[in-house]
């Protein structure tokens, strides 16, 4: 019975073929693929700051209506997240405490430091990617205002990215500021833009320049308080 088809090898011209549209066909879907990462990332940071901004909710309904402020950020609010406690101690605490999730990590945080919280005899280690609006939120003590304080609540920022690793290489810090010269800056590492939980408990991608305007009658940090 004879072959109907007759065996061929590729030639080397064909090869080079098929790997040239192989390479144009990745180029084609590797920006895509990227800007979908970025993007479930960033979806991510929102996820974590709508938890935080729940704890502090309820941290503010534990303790009288008051905010955490820098006192009790992020150390306060890591109580009504999951904790494990072990033996040992450490300077101005008496037990050494891990928290073991990624709530207070933002994915796209270029260079995330280990931040240490001191809290109610605990020392608490882990990754901070998030900064509380200490300007505006608490008082000259930094001790958190109440919430009753705050006119305008959907307005008003509560907590969002830091920017101090992506413009000083240095630890990420508890405190967020709308002062683009202060360590405390805010990060753009969101497609040019920070994500905030307001303390009405909405998250929202701010762009830069519309987070950092302090003049607009619509502005973010202001707080509104009596």
């Amino acid at each position: 019975m004879k072959r109907l088809f007759k065996k061929t090898n590729f030639t080397l011209v064909e090869l080079l073929v098929v790997i040239a549209i192989i390479v144009i066909l990745a180029g084609m879907l590797l920006p895509a693929m990227n800007k979908a990462r970025l993007k479930a990332q960033e979806i991510a940071c929102s996820a974590n700051l709508k938890q935080i901004g729940a704890a502090a909710t309820m941290y503010s309904n534990d303790n009288g209506d008051y905010l955490p402020g820098t006192w009790r950020y992020p150390g306060g609010v890591l109580y009504y997240f999951g904790t494990k406690s072990t033996a040992g101690t450490a300077a101005g605490a008496d037990k050494q405490a891990s928290y073991t999730g990624t709530s207070f990590f933002c994915p796209t945080d270029p260079n995330p430091s280990l931040y240490q919280s001191f809290m109610a005899g605990f020392k608490w280690d882990f990754k901070l990617s998030y900064g509380y609006n200490y300007l505006c939120l608490q008082d000259a003590s930094q001790w958190g205002i109440k919430l009753s304080q705050i006119i305008s609540p959907s307005r008003t920022i509560m907590i969002g990215d830091n920017g101090a690793n992506e413009y000083n290489g240095t630890a990420s810090r508890p405190n967020i500021t709308w002062n683009p010269g202060s360590v405390n800056r805010i990060s753009k590492r969101h497609h040019g833009g920070s994500n905030f939980v307001f303390v009405a408990g909405q998250v929202k991608n701010l762009p830069f320049d519309t987070a950092i305007n302090t003049t607009s009658k619509d502005h973010v940090w202001s707080g509104a308080s009596r």
